[in-house]
């Protein structure tokens, strides 16, 4: 039986040849290739266009194998001058891509800055060292040159106002406090705190409208030991909210409002009010109260309710009757009647009795006005046994 197999056609002509050739024309044509490729140099691994990347291995390779893969791969050692030139100048393509930000060359260039300090400091430190100064102890200094250091450093020269933000300065012009000095050890600290609240003029303001909070987030802030620290007070008082006291407000009056102040200046009020912020009023050295005089507050704009409407109504008669309420004589008087109310409160003069129990010169702008001061304290008598008398004054035990 005939085979029937045959090639196909692609290959028709290769196994005609294959099948023409005797055995000994086959074998010497294969040795002459055998020989052909023995002289023929080994081909190199292809390099990679981007000598950074790493060449990739796949899974069933031969390259896996330790012995085979250092013929194949090549590392970054290997690679000719030639092929990568300057590979550490040349940035990659990220670094191109993106620049860095604005904030973050001054960010560069404050931490520059910082190490800069930081050296000069570390030689300055070095120079003392090897130079063998020394160095003397601030405490060795006696306690009144301490409290002189601690007065000129934390004292300011004008006043401090008490807000919900804590103690805030007067004036942006007055001096600065420098209280870091309090963070050098505990000792300074007790010590100096004892200066900052108690030699510092703390303004309260008006002191009959303020708020029933308004202690609550100043004491949160600085603490309520360091608000009993305080021994300098000033504070305010209005001479319209005294006269609208003794008024008759029922015509301006409605359901749910009455226009009369909910204080008046009593030595009791007086107290409660200072408690709030943990302040005895016994212990201050100094508390002032000026008589405001009418202006732009919310009493004398009840006070004009009260008046005549001709003289709301035209701006002349109305600076004639504030120019009479703020007569001297008048505001005098008034002064007087409050003394004679409550006897824990007394005139004074500022320049007189005020001026002399502050550490600094200091002229505040109500230093013209009417001056009511606390019997009790270090102001007026300034003894012990005054404020041991105040019970009597006050009916208090």
């Amino acid at each position: 039986m005939e085979d029937m197999t045959y090639p196909s056609p692609g290959k028709s002509r290769v196994y005609e040849e294959s099948v023409s050739e005797p055995d000994e024309v086959r074998m010497a044509r294969l040795s002459s290739l055998l020989s052909k490729s023995e002289k023929r140099p080994p081909l190199l691994p292809q390099q990679n266009k981007n000598p950074r990347r790493a060449p990739i291995v796949l899974k069933d390779s031969p390259c896996r194998h330790d012995t085979r893969a250092s013929r194949l791969q090549l590392s970054f050692e290997d690679i000719p001058r030639s092929a990568s030139p300057a590979l550490e100048d040349t940035p990659s393509r990220t670094l191109r891509s993106i620049k860095p930000s604005q904030q973050l060359r001054r960010a560069e260039w404050r931490a520059a800055a910082m190490f800069q300090h930081y050296q000069k400091a570390m030689e300055i430190r070095q120079q003392q060292s090897n130079v063998g100064v020394d160095v003397f102890p601030f405490f060795a200094l006696p306690a009144e040159l301490r409290s002189s250091v601690y007065f000129e450093l934390l004292v300011t020269d004008d006043r401090v106002l008490p807000t919900w933000r804590g103690p805030r300065k007067a004036t942006k012009q007055q001096k600065n406090m420098y209280i870091n000095i309090l963070l050098t050890c505990k000792m300074c600290r007790d010590e100096g705190l004892k200066v900052l609240y108690g030699e510092n003029v703390f303004d309260f303001g008006e002191i009959c409208n303020r708020p029933n909070n308004f202690s609550r987030r100043f004491t949160n802030l600085i603490g309520s030991h360091n608000a009993s620290l305080i021994r300098i007070v000033f504070a305010e008082y209005s001479a319209a909210t005294e006269e609208l006291c003794h008024a008759d407000t029922t015509r301006i009056a409605r359901p749910l409002f009455n226009p009369k102040p909910k204080a008046t200046l009593t030595v009791t009020y007086l107290r409660s009010f200072l408690l709030t912020f943990n302040i005895f009023l016994p212990d201050l050295r100094l508390f002032a109260i000026s008589i405001m005089p009418y202006g732009h507050d919310e009493a004398t704009h009840y006070l004009l309710q009260l008046a005549d409407p001709v003289i709301r109504n035209n701006m002349l008669l109305k600076i004639k009757w504030l120019d009479t309420k703020n007569e001297p004589k008048r505001v005098a008087r008034m002064a007087e009647e409050i003394c004679a109310q409550e006897s824990g409160l007394i005139r004074a003069d500022y320049w007189k009795d005020i001026d002399g129990w502050i550490g600094i010169n200091f002229s505040p702008p109500s230093s013209g006005r009417e001056w009511l001061t606390y019997k009790g304290v270090r102001g007026k008598e300034g003894t012990l046994r005054e404020t041991e008398k105040l019970g009597e004054y006050t009916g208090d035990e």
